[in-house]
């Protein structure tokens, strides 16, 4: 159970930063949600096939891979 709040905690960390980061450069809020949403979605699919070895939800022809 550490480990799952410790992990949140860092992730919630990492988030606002990169808020911060996007604000800094005059970035508005909706904007910086909606980028901090695309990252999120990224991070999250590449741990995915990481992790439990699923296909990326990223169509082929969209992938810079």
């Amino acid at each position: 159970m550490a480990t799952n709040i410790s992990t949140e905690q860092t992730l919630t960390k990492k988030v606002w930063n990169l808020a911060t980061t996007l604000s800094g450069q005059g970035i508005g809020y909706t904007d910086y949600v909606t980028q901090l949403t695309y990252l999120l979605f990224l991070k999250m699919d590449a741990e995915n096939e990481e992790l439990f070895e699923e296909a990326s939800s990223i169509p082929e022809r969209l992938s810079l891979a």
